[in-house]
């Protein structure tokens, strides 16, 4: 079955004698692009599932393979430490080699993951080697993400036309963050307190995904790019690896988007991994945070729709990025606050669900706005060096929250809801969140100044070719 051939079966853009300009082929978008999206997004939703499925039960987690509650957090670093190297090796893999040889790649070597995550369950493994199975399982696992995480933009620029890019990089940018929220759905209702069989059949859960998608991407996606290229941008196509490199090295606009897009990223990622941490020293239950973590990623798939959809309406990229930085910085300085006392519920939920929302807008809306004001560099390394720079502050932060919260004084534990592990105060680590986040979000305001140059190109081809068009008789 070639998918690619199911066309559409339309021009894209008024162009003479239905030829892009400048690139002597056809635009047309094909129907096989939605079968593409859909295998891409369920392996995002795999693999954010596998990265995150013992935050909301670290406690649970912590005492099954009998190591300490902060050490849970090497389950994250796991899979940061290995994404970020292998990001550059991934942004070259999808430009070089090709969009279709990266998903095929990772798509194996996330069902590899899962499988060595799954064993770390079984009868069979001695106690004192599952944390260093499990470990194992998370680091194959984590050699796929990057191939999968920088996929996005990809996927848009080369498959879907320019009123469709930003929504389409949504949907697929938001499989990730899906799969953390199945985690922190189902893990608190699966996973019960010293139980192997519970846990073995949440791990074991985590598995279906993987082992189906590699059937789907292995037999179903069958070429890279499709026969015709769906706009103009894509017809005149982009830089080679490593000259794009170079244009990135020197563009300033692009600097200030990464650093800043990391920087929130970074936050968000170490924030969903730790907030069992931070709310059992105070009495909130597992439950509750995975309340939260969900109400943020819901409520987030909702923002980053909303976005996605504005985006491609509009193309005001800086002003919801913009926004969005603002308002999520605030409801995460509210948040930092209020994670300190017990009893407040509510606002921690209504606080966590705007972070979501505003963090959630900005993270497709950052990957589209990246290839922008960098065309023609490729996509893929536009996109993926700002997911490889989120990374790297995530590890940064997460070793912070490993090794900054003190144990929580005796005097403290009244309403400590931990199990038997000892509880760490987050007060110090939730501020540094939420001033890294502030110091982002002002140099985001007032350094960002875009210029669209992918649109620039579009508009300017358009408008020429609508100028040779010959004028309707009367």
């Amino acid at each position: 079955m070639e998918g690619p051939s199911d066309s559409e079966g339309k021009s894209l853009l008024p162009t003479a004698g239905g030829e892009a300009p400048g690139a002597g082929e056809k635009l047309r978008v094909y129907r096989w692009r939605w079968y593409i999206l859909v295998v891409i997004t369920l392996l995002n939703i795999s693999n954010g599932a596998l990265a995150s499925w013992f935050q909301p039960v670290a406690d649970t987690a912590a005492e099954f393979y009998g190591v300490e509650l902060s050490e849970m957090n090497w389950l994250s670093l796991a899979f940061l430490l290995t994404a970020v190297p292998l990001g550059f090796v991934a942004t070259w893999v999808l430009d070089v080699i090709g969009l279709r040889a990266g998903i095929i790649i990772g798509a194996w070597i996330q069902a590899a993951g899962a499988g060595i995550t799954a064993i770390s369950t079984l009868h069979d493994i001695p106690s004192s080697y599952r944390f260093a199975v499990v470990v194992a399982g998370q680091v194959v696992a984590a050699m796929a993400q990057p191939l999968l995480r920088q996929s996005p933009a990809k996927v848009a620029a080369m498959w879907f036309a320019d009123d469709q890019r930003a929504t389409a990089n949504m949907i697929i940018s938001m499989g990730s963050p899906i799969g953390s929220i199945l985690s922190n759905l189902v893990g608190p209702q699966v996973a019960k307190s010293g139980d192997r069989h519970s846990l073995q059949l949440l791990v074991s859960l985590y598995t279906i995904v993987p082992c189906l998608t590699v059937l789907m991407a292995t037999f179903g996606i069958c070429s890279s790019g499709p026969p015709s290229p769906p706009s103009i941008s894509a017809a005149k196509g982009t830089q080679p690896f490593f000259p794009g490199l170079k244009m990135l090295c020197r563009d300033v606009q692009y600097w200030i988007l990464m650093l800043t897009f990391g920087a929130g990223m970074g936050t968000f990622q170490t924030f969903v991994a730790v907030i069992e941490q931070v709310f059992c020293p105070r009495g909130y239950t597992d439950t509750f945070a995975g309340i939260c973590a969900a109400l943020m990623v819901l409520l987030g798939m909702v923002g980053a729709g909303a976005a996605g959809r504005l985006v491609d309406r509009t193309k005001r990229f800086e002003e919801i990025i913009k926004l969005s930085a603002a308002i999520g910085t605030l409801a995460l300085i509210v948040f930092a606050v209020l994670s300190s006392y017990p009893g407040k519920e509510v606002p921690l939920a209504i606080s966590a669900s705007v972070f979501g929302v505003t963090a959630f807008a900005m993270y497709p809306t950052a990957l589209e706005l990246s290839v922008e004001i960098t065309y023609p560099v490729s996509a893929a390394t536009s996109s993926g060096l700002l997911i490889v720079c989120g990374n790297l502050q995530a590890i940064i932060l997460t070793f912070l929250a490993k090794y900054i919260p003190p144990p929580l004084p005796p005097s403290q534990t009244v309403h400590a809801h931990c199990g038997k592990v000892v509880p760490r105060d987050f007060k110090v680590m939730m501020l540094i969140f939420a001033g890294w986040m502030t110091v982002a979000s002002v140099t985001l305001l007032l350094g960002l100044k875009p210029v669209y140059k992918r649109l620039q190109v579009e508009r300017t081809e358009n408008k020429s070719v609508n100028a040779e068009q010959p004028a309707p008789s009367t």
